[in-house]
């Protein structure tokens, strides 16, 4: 499964004792390309999640959860880069986000 989601934990792990983790930075197009299809929003704020519906095209829903990333699935991480967002409303460029593409390689449980 893919995930879009605006921020990265370790808790995402779902209970891994040790892994080998794949993390590359993407353009906004890459990331845009690699969520054509089937995904599931996890992104957990709401302003952010009807800015990335605008950039990417696609309808992006506020969608809050503790997410727990399994074997096979990749998380595509919108990390907004200019402070922390508390619930306010921002407007956001292109440029505020950087994007990644997050894989578990190998893991121990």
């Amino acid at each position: 499964m893919t995930y879009l989601t605006n921020a990265f934990s370790l808790q995402m792990l779902n209970g891994i004792s040790e892994a080998k983790v794949s993390v590359r930075l993407l353009s906004a197009d890459q990331a845009c390309i690699r969520l054509q299809g089937n995904f599931v929003s996890a992104v957990g704020h709401e302003a952010t999640a009807n800015f990335l519906s605008e950039l990417f095209g696609v309808y992006v829903p506020f969608n809050r959860f503790t997410l727990k990333l399994s074997d096979n699935d990749t998380a595509i991480v919108a990390q907004y880069t200019k402070g922390r967002l508390n619930g306010e409303l921002v407007d956001f460029k292109p440029d505020d986000f950087r994007f990644y593409e997050v894989k578990i390689l190998e893991r121990r449980i």
